[in-house]
């Protein structure tokens, strides 16, 4: 890692020399970047050049940014990684530099800012509330807190400095470059640093408050906008890993926000548009998950909606583990339990992406008992958080698959001692060796290592799966002669299908009283009425009664009851193709209905 110290000069000549002094003791590659000076001595060029320290000049004063940009552009040139930038007019100890190339050592994805110690003399009224003023605005911009985002002294990646779209050149030209390189995926990280202020007549300060503060203004206006626009920043970090977490705490607050006001439906609308957005421009996710996708789906030449999908899901995954932490469960239908391990055994469960793993992970583990997951190291802080684990006394260990044998040691041994293993199955790399595993009457393709790993330790692989179901409508059959809704009803029960049958009522109000009707509707929470009365007597009796049905759909069905029930039979298909159903039921009624279909209603 190659570090060079910048220090942007402009009207400090006093001071300028001892900080630069001060950082070549800790960087070796000390430059001043002159920004249009006026008060330099005729021999500080000559200072400087015995004191090994460089100067890069600007003809006329432009600015504090420009500087920055300057001296970012030759130091790319040389292949320079961060830039160290300090003030020229004594405020910072060079002493501290240290801890900057230690925090960029430790992070190299990073943008370190040093943080002013206001616990000193003379610091102004205006610099305390400016720093809070504007860590504010930083937070609401990015999502991410730092603890002074007007400090000066800070360390920039120089590849990403340059790359970014920089507009601004004066006071905003900090808050600007921390914005947009906080956006690019690089991590803030604050250090303590010392801070020296000189009494207020001594002290010299070349910021304009009305001209500054505009500029400041306009520029947190434009940061703000495009916060809101939902289109994804461009990456510039360098990837830690692939599975880092996307979003940030306003996206994921947004979603609890909504989850918790629009219900669990709309959450799940909202973040099916979001992740389309994602799925569209965030190129180095689609490149990540690709190998992937074209080996789950080798027939298929266009993949960005198999891409949204996955992705939707994994949205999806975060809502149901907000819902069900906030106490509102899912109703869970749990189907081949007996395959799962009893006590004293182990398995090697395998979970997949496509499919809500947490909700999965619910039904292993065993009570006061510990289980495993194999999975990256930068699960292990978030592991607690993501898991919608009902029974708190369920405890997962992670085994690293960046330990020097992928973890497969450690998943034996834990085997051996009568530990599952939880393995997430769905991520092949293409050319690995891959094994077909039914699945709701097909097969699907997954990894074989855990198979391997299963059949060293002669343990079962017990593929596990989870899937939202559709809640099931409600349905109010009301309508029809006394004994048809009776019927339909039973029928209609018997089809299995994805709607709830609550409850019936004949039309001739024999068995109940209306009043009694809409009771029970209330009563069962309908949620949608099928009202077979005839046309037009079915529609004037909804329009004439929809205020008695708050919350609830009514449908006119016609016939619909007498079909279902079995009373009247359907029309061959033939005649419903060519829409003339009507007269088979003229022919099967054709009292009851001939002056509704010859003469007319």
């Amino acid at each position: 890692m190659r570090f060079a110290c910048i220090i942007p000069l402009y009207n400090h000549a006093k001071t300028v020399l001892p900080v630069a002094q001060g950082a070549k003791k800790h960087i070796s590659d000390v430059r001043i970047v002159d920004d249009g000076s006026t008060d330099l001595p005729e021999n500080f060029e000559e200072e400087l050049k015995n004191s090994g320290i460089k100067l890069i000049r600007h003809e006329v004063n432009a600015g504090k940014g420009a500087a920055l940009k300057t001296a970012a552009k030759l130091l790319a040139e040389e292949k320079i990684d961060y830039m160290i930038v300090l003030d020229a007019d004594g405020q910072h100890d060079p002493d501290d530099i240290p801890k900057f190339t230690d925090a960029v050592e430790r992070n190299r994805a990073s943008v370190v800012i040093g943080c002013r110690d206001f616990n000193t003399e003379n610091v102004p009224g205006s610099s305390r509330f400016g720093r809070k003023f504007s860590n504010f605005w930083c937070y609401v911009e990015t999502g991410k807190y730092c603890d002074d985002t007007q400090s000066g002294f800070r360390a920039y990646p120089v590849e990403a400095f340059n790359a970014l779209k920089l507009y601004c050149d004066r006071y905003n030209f900090e808050i600007e470059v921390l914005v947009k390189l906080i956006r690019a995926g690089f991590t803030p990280v604050d250090i303590p640093i010392k801070v020296t202020y000189e009494p207020r007549g001594k002290r010299i300060s070349h910021f304009h408050p009305w001209k500054d503060n505009f500029r400041l203004s306009l520029l947190h206006t434009a940061l703000v906008a495009r916060r809101l626009l939902p289109i994804p920043y461009k990456r510039l970090a360098p990837e830690t890993n692939l599975s880092a977490k996307r979003g940030n705490r306003l996206g994921i607050g947004f979603f609890r926000v909504l989850l918790a006001l629009g219900g669990f439906r709309i959450a799940l609308f909202c973040a099916w548009i979001v992740t389309w957005f994602y799925a569209v421009f965030d190129k180095k996710a689609f490149s990540a998950a690709e190998g992937y996708l074209r080996l789950r789906f080798p027939a298929e030449r266009k993949l960005k909606k198999h891409f949204h999908r996955l992705i939707y899901e994994l949205a999806k995954i975060l809502i149901l583990s907000a819902r069900q932490g906030s106490g509102k469960e899912l109703p869970v239908e749990e189907r081949g339990t007996e395959f799962l391990p009893e006590d004293g055994e182990s398995a090697v469960p395998l979970l997949a992406h496509f499919g809500c793993w947490q909700m999965s992970m619910s039904l292993l583990g065993k009570p006061g008992r510990e289980a495993c997951i194999m999975a990256r190291p930068d699960y292990n802080q978030n592991m607690d958080k993501f898991l919608a684990l009902k029974d708190p006394q369920k405890k997962f260990r992670v085994i690293s698959t960046e330990s020097f044998s992928g973890g497969l040691v450690e998943a034996a041994a834990a085997l051996e001692q009568g530990t599952s293993v939880i393995v997430m199955g769905d991520r092949a790399v293409s050319g690995t060796a891959s094994a077909k595993v039914p699945y709701f009457g097909g097969t699907i393709e997954l990894p074989l290592s855990p198979w391997m790993l299963a059949a060293r330790c002669r343990k079962k692989v017990i593929p596990v799966f989870a899937e939202l179901a559709e809640k099931p409508y409600r349905i109010y059959l009301f309508g029809g002669a006394p004994g048809v809704a009776e019927k339909a009803l039973e029928n209609a029960r018997a089809l299995n299908g994805k709607a709830e049958f609550v409850g019936c009522a004949d039309g001739f109000f024999q068995a109940k009283s209306e009043e009694e009707i809409f009771a029970e509707i209330a009563r069962l929470k309908t949620e949608i009425l099928l009202v077979a009365m005839g046309v037009p007597k079915q529609e004037m009796w909804i329009s004439s009664h929809l205020d008695k049905l708050p919350g609830c759909v009514a449908v006119g069905v016609g016939g619909l009851l007498d079909f279902v029930s079995g009373r009247i039979p359907r029309a061959p298909l033939w005649m419903r193709k060519l829409n003339i159903e009507w007269c088979f039921r003229l022919y099967c009624e054709p009292v009851r209905l001939f002056k509704r279909y010859i003469i007319g209603n």
